[in-house]
């Protein structure tokens, strides 16, 4: 009964504070809805993922170097800077503002490099633009098909730091907006230590921080909104999960911390860094203007 009656107080607090934030959550650029993840820093991938099928969902896009782990599976990637794929890893295009490593037995697609590329042992790619390109280096039995990716067209509409630049910007708006309408609301941390729901109405659950307990389950019932003037924090083995169609944004002034093993979901801001290189975000979208490290991020929760 404890238990009970503090989860009935916790559904209060949460709905406490009226906004309406339907145009908030839709507000998005839809060429962003094919991204798993933008960074404005690096952003890496772990790999092996205890999850079947692709463990990236979409599209990664970042300011800064792009790296996927061994047995990543990605469609296509845009790198300020460095791409590496690790062995055995498979990508669609990739452009990159400096240097493409493949590893041994890597498959990928089109690219596109600032600088060298180098196909590990066994690796092979589509297509090679190396206008730019200081060298090619091959590895033993690596290849380069040397057509256009068997007419790939579902490309990721990030191709420059032009465009790389607008994503950002439409990520950074989302602060500002949501920032205005809760202009003089005093938030307060929030310390989730047991199972509970959060349910969904016009009303967004506000904190200054929030910290969810290891080995805690969150359940969203419906379309739920959450805000943060801090962190979100996840304990260790602790996840959130969505209950029938349900869904979620985040719109967070700092950064998500994902602990061993835990699971996230839904689509997003972060104003920070993502960190949970052994966690996984089982479906949604990661826009972030800090560096992101995940172990995988699986494809839109709807």
């Amino acid at each position: 009964m404890k238990n009970k009656n503090k989860n009935i107080v916790l559904k209060t607090c949460l709905t406490a504070l009226a906004l309406s934030v339907a145009g908030l959550a839709n507000a998005q650029d839809a060429d962003m809805l094919t991204y798993s993840a933008i960074s404005g820093g690096e952003l890496s991938i772990a790999g092996q993922t205890p999850f079947s099928g692709n463990n990236v969902g979409g599209h990664l896009a970042a300011q800064a170097a792009v790296v996927i782990g061994a047995n990543s599976e990605v469609n296509d990637i845009y790198a300020g800077a460095a791409v590496g794929v690790g062995a055995n890893a498979i990508a669609n295009n990739i452009i990159a503002g400096a240097a493409v490593v493949v590893g041994a037995g890597g498959k990928v697609g089109h690219i596109t490099a600032g600088a060298a590329i180098t196909l590990g042992a066994d690796a092979g790619s589509k297509f090679i633009t190396d206008e730019q390109l200081a060298t090619i280096t091959f590895g033993a039995g690596a290849y380069n098909e040397n057509n256009e990716n068997d007419g790939y067209l579902d490309g990721g509409g990030i191709q420059s730091n032009d465009d790389m630049a607008k994503k950002m910007t439409i990520i950074k708006e989302r602060f500002v907006e949501i920032e205005q309408q809760m202009d003089g609301l005093a938030p307060s941390i929030m310390n989730i230590t047991n199972h509970t729901d959060w349910i969904g109405s016009e009303n967004p659950i506000k904190a200054s921080a929030i910290n969810i307990d290891a080995g805690t389950e969150v359940r969203v019932n419906g379309n739920v909104t959450v805000y943060t003037t801090e962190a979100v924090t996840l304990g260790s083995h602790s996840s959130i999960v969505l209950i029938d169609g349900a869904s979620i944004t985040w719109i967070l002034g700092g950064s998500l911390n994902l602990g061993a093993n835990s699971t996230f979901v839904g689509t997003a801001y972060v104003r920070g860094a993502i960190t949970g290189a052994t966690s996984d975000v089982t479906c949604g979208h990661l826009y972030a203007t800090g560096p992101i490290s995940l172990r995988s991020i699986g494809k839109s929760c709807k």
